[in-house]
């Protein structure tokens, strides 16, 4: 028997009938696009659905949905049907009132059906995953690093934005009539009804009620219509510009006119999404008012909840009800299968299908709001249905470990904050700076990574992931550590191949270990916390001198590495004790400046630097490079942007530039001749002051657009050449 591997498609829904009727419309509506859609298996457990399709069909499907974002009059047709549906369902009401209940159900099952069947084809983001993946393909490689914000402006009409700009207009004028006293109850009802599907800040899976919403405006502070005013005005620059931003990136970048059309019917589809949901939401509360809300009281809500759509015709024809032992069935588990154009009702998860999880992504990519270094968790998968939450305020009781989970949901709504904040981090699929939610995760300290595209189709409940703050990547791992018992590691190797946190080595030790597979390191190795805090046990003083020992090296530098330095919010910069040129030979005052390193984190000065330093204490121990030339180079510089590096640079020991001591030589890099290695005139302003490092120059400035490209933000690089070769000494955020 063939084995069909099933990807996510969608979750939720608030009845069973609206998940059947998501079925039928990809039955019926599915070619829209040309879409064929030949296998669809939901499965319902308490009023909560998740609904999957065929892995090589959505293949297959994707391909058929870019071919018709190429075709503009197929694309305007389209359109134009959708616009009908539209008007349909505004004027739903004058329909209504000419009709039995019968009828009136089954022009709502016939219009939702046919809504549904447009949504959840040309609208949605599951087919478009070649459209993006075409469009990352034509960055240009010197672009790549900005590929997220560059797609951000691309297809600028984002749909959970454009809906946050639309609710953000309108709750400002709420708060402006109530602090007028002109405010209507008329006014927040008709805003609870248009924004009810997504207002769930109140934690209610219902949104927020006319009452609540009074309560809030009445305890809206002046700051706060001031913060809300301004990220209205803000949200209005985007969205009033946004054809010509997206015009204008994609003609810096010189995509072809093929490829600009296809990313201006995809922005015209997610514009048209958004007036599609405010108009299903009206629709909705058009026909709870006109009689689905006394059919629903009429048979219990209980019962309503679970009956498919002949069920419910055959009470309205003979007020027929379905037996409470089919309800409690159906409570537990339910199942539908749409296979050769026929929707079944199956009483069993088939044999022949196999869930996939990850939608072939070995790499989800985020934007980090707080947090550095590199962690290890296992994943808590939050849905923010009634069944979800309800589920999740269970686990936050039952769960000791907090430190080691990270939670995952599709957005995060303010009311969850204060509930994450123990847990070890926070992902979340949707949402942006600007949110609300990211300021508190800011404000509060919680490590977190947002807008994680895929992240929920991705990945499930105990899975093991490793996060990269520095870069906003997640990547799945085997465990939660992957290299047994390191509760006893003495040390751990600078060039270790296994990637190792902040929290286990220090933020610098682990920025080091993160890119030695591209740049030369001077040998070394971090100490532990295990050692640092038996630091006065024998073995461990023999197994530190021995490892010192082994470096083959007559002098080492003993530096810090604690978990809040070279951070992208706090550097620490020349903060905590650093010694260099100490003799391997004298075990001594090797232990002596551990300690001092050590304590140098409970210093008056950090004090001063820091109210509260959050975070371990670890030392790093390296060869110490005699330079020829050392020095530091910026990435990025803060007043000529992406296009330049800057190297401060010096014929002698790093030290004497990091106290401040000399004045380096400076000289400012052009990127693009570096990136397109066409070495020019100008490519240093100044020149080089001695042409035979020019060589080596070239190199450090390749290795620190790599580096920033890992990163993802500017970087910092403390850097040496002896005889020639080229040292990395440290990284940091800048």
């Amino acid at each position: 028997m063939e084995v069909r591997d099933l990807v996510p498609l969608y979750e939720g829904s608030w009845a069973l009938m609206l998940d059947e009727l998501a079925i039928m419309a990809h039955k019926t509506y599915g070619s829209t696009a040309g879409l064929d859609i030949n296998y669809y298996l939901s499965i319902g457990s308490g009023r909560y659905y998740k609904a999957y399709l065929d892995n090589a069909n959505v293949a297959k499907n994707r391909d058929k949905l870019t071919n018709f974002l190429y075709d503009e009059a197929a694309v305007n047709d389209c359109i134009s049907k959708i616009y009908k549906i539209l008007e349909v369902l505004n004027n739903v009401e004058d329909q209504y009132n000419k009709l039995d209940v019968h009828d009136k159900f089954r022009v709502y099952c016939d219009y939702s059906c046919e809504y549904l069947g447009y949504y959840n084809s040309v609208a949605s983001d599951v087919y478009c995953q070649n459209v993006f993946d075409i469009v990352s393909e034509a960055i240009p490689n010197e672009f790549r690093f900005a590929s997220r914000m560059i797609k951000e402006s691309l297809f600028a009409t984002d749909n959970s934005d454009l809906l946050t700009h639309k609710q953000s207009v309108d709750w400002l004028r709420l708060i402006t009539k109530n602090k007028n006293g002109t405010l209507d109850e008329s006014d927040v009802r008709n805003y609870v009804n248009k924004y009810k599907s997504i207002t769930t800040s109140s934690g209610s899976p219902q949104g927020l009620s006319v009452a609540e919403v009074k309560d809030i405006l009445d305890q809206y502070s002046a700051s706060d219509e001031n913060a809300n005013e301004a990220f209205v005005k803000n949200l209005s620059i985007r969205y009033a510009n946004s054809k010509k931003w997206s015009n204008a990136t994609a003609e810096s970048l010189s995509l072809s006119n093929d490829l600009m059309n296809l990313i201006k019917h995809v922005n015209k589809l997610s514009h048209l999404r958004m007036l599609m949901r405010e108009s299903f939401q009206q629709f909705k509360e058009i026909t709870k008012r006109n009689f689905l809300s006394a059919l629903i009281s009429e048979i219990g809500k209980s019962h309503f909840d679970y009956m498919i759509i002949s069920e419910i015709n055959d009470y309205l024809s003979c007020k027929k009800n379905v037996s409470e032992s089919v309800i409690q069935g159906r409570k537990e588990n339910v199942i539908f299968e749409l296979c050769d154009n026929e929707i079944k009702t199956l009483n069993s998860i088939p044999p022949y299908v196999n869930f996939l999880y990850s939608e072939k992504q070995n790499v989800l990519l985020g934007e980090t709001i707080q947090g550095s270094g590199i962690k290890r968790y296992i994943v808590k998968k939050v849905e923010q249905d009634e069944k979800g939450l309800v589920d999740f305020d269970k686990y936050i009781g039952s769960t000791n470990e907090k430190g080691n989970i990270v939670i995952i949901t599709d957005t995060l709504k303010p009311f969850l904050v204060p509930k994450i904040k123990p847990f070890g981090a926070l992902a979340t699929q949707h949402g942006g700076f600007t949110s609300h939610a990211a300021v508190l995760c800011h404000e509060l300290g919680i490590k977190s990574v947002i807008g994680v595209s895929g992240l929920m189709n991705s990945l499930r409940t105990n899975d093991c992931v490793e996060i990269n703050f520095n870069n906003g990547t997640i990547h799945k791992a085997s465990n939660l550590l992957d290299r047994g018992d390191s509760s006893s590691e003495v040390f751990v190797d600078l060039s270790s191949t296994i990637k190792y946190s902040s929290c286990e080595v220090g933020n610098k030790a682990a920025n080091l270990i993160d890119v030695n597979e591209i740049v030369k390191l001077p040998r070394g190795f971090v100490l532990t916390q295990y050692a640092l805090n038996n630091i006065n046990d024998t073995e461990v003083k023999q197994d530190i001198i021995s490892r010192i020992k082994s470096l083959n090296c007559d002098y080492v530098a003993i530096r810090s590495s604690h978990e809040s330095e070279d951070s992208r919010y706090r550097s620490y910069a020349g903060m905590f004790k650093s010694y260099t040129n100490i003799k391997t030979d004298d075990s001594e005052k090797i232990m002596e400046c551990i300690e001092s390193v050590y304590s140098s984190k409970d210093s008056e000065t950090i004090k001063l630097y820091s109210e509260k330093l959050a975070g371990n204490m670890f030392v790093i121990i390296q060869e110490m490079i005699d330079a020829d030339v050392s020095g530091v180079i910026l990435s990025s510089k803060p007043n000529s942007g992406y296009d330049y590096l800057l190297v401060d640079y010096f014929f002698d020991s790093l030290n004497h530039i990091m106290d401040g001591a000399v004045t380096p030589y400076s000289s400012y890099i052009r990127k693009i001749d570096i990136i397109n290695e066409q070495i020019k005139f100008n490519t240093f302003t100044p020149p080089i002051i001695d042409k035979e490092i020019t060589g080596e120059m070239v190199q450090l400035a390749q290795m620190s657009i790599k580096l920033e490209k890992i990163f993802s933000y500017p970087i910092e690089i403390e850097w040496g050449i002896r005889n020639k070769c080229l040292y990395l000494f440290q990284v940091r955020p800048y």
